[in-house]
């Protein structure tokens, strides 16, 4: 199996585009900020950090499961 450096390890590459194109979405899709914006924002932000923290796991736990197949 090939090893890749962390940079360039694809399952951390597609979660960091994942990431970054939920995080885009969620700015894009807010409006102007005001009081109730920023709080809404922190809220949506925490929920996609619990995403990446689930996907995460989903990840490591199919690389696990790769690696015992293999």
């Amino acid at each position: 199996m090939t090893r890749y450096p962390d940079a360039f390890d694809p399952s951390r590459r597609a979660l960091a585009l994942l990431v970054a194109a939920a995080l885009a979405v969620a700015f894009l899709a807010a409006p102007p900020a005001r009081a109730q914006d920023v709080s809404d924002l922190t809220v949506r932000t925490g929920r996609l950090e619990t995403m990446v923290r689930q996907l995460s796991g989903q990840i490591e736990q199919l690389q696990f499961e790769n690696r015992r197949l293999s």
